[in-house]
């Protein structure tokens, strides 16, 4: 997973600032990833190791030779499928219209001062044609707890069966790989095999039936113009009849609908929009799942209520057992040597995220293990790119801010002390603490709140949860006044001891356990 940097020499100021943004697993570039002779050879070969070729448009690339034999062989590996994409920056005054007739056809040129912001686009394009190919680890090992959920819900009687399985989580925690495997593994004569679709936000009938067609159905150009324009020309009722036809064709051959959601799925409020509860309701006689929805927010409980033939299930991080095991496996797999505690510092740096641990096998076998651990700031700016790109497409009220920065500062607060600590009212603070649950932002464990692994350090770097030391001290005040109402021999979390000492670490005046 790389993208290759065409440029200008002259540019390579500023196309070296986006390198070190990216670091050389994400990016091939001249002066640090090519052999040491720049020739044809090398920029075929540098080209094939990579699935996205970024365009640094400016007028000295226009007139460059070896930037021209880079947009040919990057037109010869689009051809054969090698290349997945294409970015063009202008970092100039440049005219979209000097490049060459194939790329201009891209029609999307950004004009980009920041070589930071590049970066993160370029990293963001490398995701979105990874999820694409739908590539998952080499490795899997199964999510039993997770597994079971889905087996119990399909093990109903047949006027039961969930007609919609959502499965909710972060981008890369391994959704669409789960799908894949859990319905081949517990309907193996019933689903061959996984077809998705992608639904943008805005999307409806129209948008869904033409992807359910263009993946069924082998028909001359002249037949899917007709079949468009009757579908557009149909009412309501009829339109959501021939979707569910698709659909049920498609299941009776032996295929799953996995949708994969882009925000086209749900309304603001996390409701379904009319046409995924209109094919729902139309198929309420169906004995078997019609389709699984792979999105990054849950509905609210409330709401579920309302659709008992759709089964909601949360996918979190992997355990540190689990990643243990598949880092453990990958190594032997490529032959990498490690130590027992190599391993176990590797896993807490990766929080538990399938990319993160790709990431990492990827490194180790080009610089090393020890390498990665003496400087691991690659993979910490990978991680908060990222889960930062995740954050950026979230709005958040000032309740869920604070909540996100107390957090942040506390790492783990108890379900009692949040809404004391906030100084909410409980409806708001509750309402705040579901849709942050809804939103894969936040987890709940044994009566505790921490932010969810795969974007904590992205949370500490977002300005939007930045409070003011007055804001801390007056939660540590809260917090140690709390923990000094428990008696002598009462028993207290420990995690409350370490808020109650990162409280009077601030200053704040400290509980009797501690200042004795």
């Amino acid at each position: 997973m790389k993208a290759f940097l065409s440029h200008s020499s002259k540019d390579k100021d500023f196309v070296t600032r986006v390198f070190d943004q990216l670091g050389p697993l994400l990016s091939e570039y001249d002066a640090h990833t090519f052999d040491y002779t720049l020739n044809v050879s090398a920029i075929r070969d540098a080209i094939s190791r990579s699935d996205v070729f970024v365009a640094f448009l400016s007028k000295n690339s226009i007139s460059s030779s070896f930037v021209k034999e880079e947009y040919r062989q990057a037109l010869e590996s689009l051809g054969k499928g090698g290349l997945s994409s294409v970015l063009i920056f202008a970092i100039d005054d440049t005219s979209y219209s000097a490049l060459p007739d194939w790329m201009r056809e891209f029609n999307v040129v950004t004009r980009q001062s920041s070589p930071q912001a590049c970066a993160r686009r370029i990293q963001a394009r490398l995701l979105e044609v990874d999820a694409a190919k739908g590539n998952s680890d080499t490795i899997y090992l199964g999510r039993d707890s997770d597994e079971a959920a889905v087996r119990k819900a399909l093990t109903v009687p047949p006027a039961q069966i969930p007609l919609a399985v959502h499965i909710v989580g972060h981008h890369g925690i391994g959704r669409r790989t789960f799908v894949e495997k859990t319905f081949k593994k517990v309907l193996p004569r019933v689903f061959t095999s996984i077809l998705p679709i992608t639904i943008q936000k805005y999307d409806g009938e129209e948008e869904l039936f033409r992807s359910l067609y263009a993946a069924r159905t082998n028909s001359t150009k002249r037949e899917t113009i007709e079949s468009f324009d009757s579908f557009s020309s149909s009412s309501q009722d009829v339109k959501i009849a021939k979707i569910s036809a698709l659909i049920r064709d498609m299941n009776a051959d032996g295929e799953f609908l996995m949708i994969i959601d882009d925000g086209g799925v749900y309304d603001e409020e996390g409701e379904y929009q009319p046409v995924f509860s209109d094919i729902l309701a139309k198929n309420t006689d169906s004995k078997r799942p019609l389709l699984s929805v792979v999105q990054s927010r849950m509905m609210p409980a409330a709401k579920r209520m309302h659709h008992p033939r759709s089964f909601h299930h949360s996918l979190k991080h992997l355990d540190d057992d689990a990643v243990r095991e598949i880092l453990s496996f990958l190594f032997q797999e490529i032959e990498i040597d490690y130590t027992a505690d190599d391993l176990t510092k590797l896993v807490e740096m990766l929080d538990g995220h399938p990319y993160n641990i790709r990431f990492c096998v990827e490194f180790a076998l080009t610089y090393g293990i020890k390498s990665l651990l003496a400087d691991p700031k690659y993979l910490m700016e990978w991680k908060r790119r990222r889960a930062g790109d995740f954050l950026d497409k979230m709005d958040f009220n000032e309740v869920e801010g604070d909540i996100l920065a107390l957090l942040t500062e506390y790492r783990h607060v108890s379900d009692e002390m949040v809404p004391t600590l906030v100084e909410r009212e409980d409806v708001d603070t509750i309402e705040s603490l579901r849709r942050l649950q809804d939103f894969c932002c936040i987890e709940l464990r044994e009566g505790y709140f921490f932010i969810s692994p795969p974007i904590r350090d992205a949370v500490t770097k977002d300005a939007r949860f930045e409070r003011s030391l007055t804001w801390k001290k007056a939660v540590g005040s809260k917090i140690c006044d709390i923990v000094s109402q428990y008696e002598d021999d009462d028993h207290l979390p420990l995690s409350i001891i370490e808020s109650a000492t990162i409280a009077a670490a601030q200053g704040t005046s400290a509980p009797a356990f501690i200042s004795s």
